[in-house]
């Protein structure tokens, strides 16, 4: 049996690898890889590289010696960006890209992030093949010249997303959150994820606002803040009227907004990376600028029916078993 060599940026994937189960810390870029493997895991021998993902306290020297001199053996290796960047190449194996996103914007502030940027469209370019997941992402490989690139969707599972009415009701009273006006959920608690941003768009708005995530002290906002499992945060977004999603970086595609659309709620966005086709292909709102926000969600509450109906029927095309099968196939082509 053919072994594959998966090397992910951070422990929370192989942790998920282990027990079989997506962990509640894991964000989307982590469930997407921890599905592919499952799914290869039936045809090949799927192996998660534990010295892949960065230590703690370890410095980027020590770093990149540990990722050269690994002598992990594989016939397919299947690489994060860090370690495409850092690690060695083996000639006598198959190499794949895993690319959800970069963030093109923020590497460009610095001399440090323009040199990895380079360095890494270097190495893409010298890969058998990239998998990405968006349009987007695969017209910029394409553009650096990439030998091969793939588009795989995220997937999804549409039941998972469908909740009773009392259990939503249940979920607003057990955290605080009031039903006398709108919801509106307005992201992860991080600054390059738009959310002071939209705070201030909408604070002055008949609306309550929501973040979740950990807190960071960056985050300064009073707005409703939870920390929540899996099921509580798709219970957060079939409660909420409107998700706003005004990413900052260049998303891979923003599964927070497609998982909204599955709720059947309603999503605004900046529309960044490939989170453009994703709300185009939805019919929902792309906001360019903040200074249009507060129009837009008095548009969208105002007609939320007609979005619901557009953002559910396209999101509920992508599902596990298209997910797989392309996943499949494309190992077929380097493992027969």
């Amino acid at each position: 049996m053919k072994r594959i060599i998966w090397q992910p940026e951070t422990k929370i994937l192989i942790d998920s690898f282990k027990k079989r189960s997506v962990l509640d810390d894991s964000r989307g870029g982590h469930t997407y890889e921890y599905h592919a493997a499952v799914a290869l895991s039936d045809s090949y021998h799927v192996i998660m590289d534990e010295s892949a993902p960065r230590l703690p306290h370890e410095n980027f020297l020590q770093y990149w010696y540990r990722l050269r001199t690994s002598s992990i053996d594989g016939d397919i290796f299947i690489m994060a960006p860090p370690i495409i960047n850092l690690g060695k190449r083996r000639k006598d194996a198959v190499e794949i890209g895993m690319l959800h996103h970069i963030y093109i914007t923020e590497k460009m502030k610095t001399l440090k992030g323009k040199v990895s940027l380079k360095v890494l469209k270097r190495r893409l370019r010298g890969l058998d093949m990239v998998v990405t997941v968006s349009k987007f992402w695969a017209d910029f490989l394409d553009g650096i010249g990439c030998r091969e690139v793939r588009v795989i969707y995220n997937a999804f599972n549409p039941e998972e997303f469908v909740f009773g009415t009392e259990e939503v009701k249940n979920f607003l009273e057990k955290n605080g959150i009031p039903n006398d006006r709108p919801v509106v959920y307005i992201g992860y608690a991080d600054r390059v994820k738009g959310v002071i941003d939209v705070f201030n768009a909408l604070k002055d708005e008949e609306v309550t606002l929501v973040m979740t995530g950990p807190v960071t002290e960056e985050i300064n906002i009073p707005v409703h803040w939870l920390y929540l499992n899996r099921k509580d945060y798709l219970l957060l977004l079939n409660a909420c009227d409107v998700v706003v999603n005004m990413s900052k970086i260049e998303e891979g595609w923003s599964r927070v907004a497609h998982e909204a659309l599955l709720c059947r709620t309603p999503v605004i966005g900046s529309g960044r990376g490939g989170m453009k086709e994703l709300l185009e292909g939805g019919g929902q709102m792309i906001c360019a600028s903040i200074s249009d926000l507060r129009d837009m969600v008095r548009e969208v509450l105002g007609n939320k029916e007609c979005y619901v109906e557009k953002g559910f029927n396209y999101a509920k095309g992508f599902t596990h078993e298209i997910f797989v099968r392309k996943w499949r196939e494309l190992l077929r082509e380097f493992a027969p």
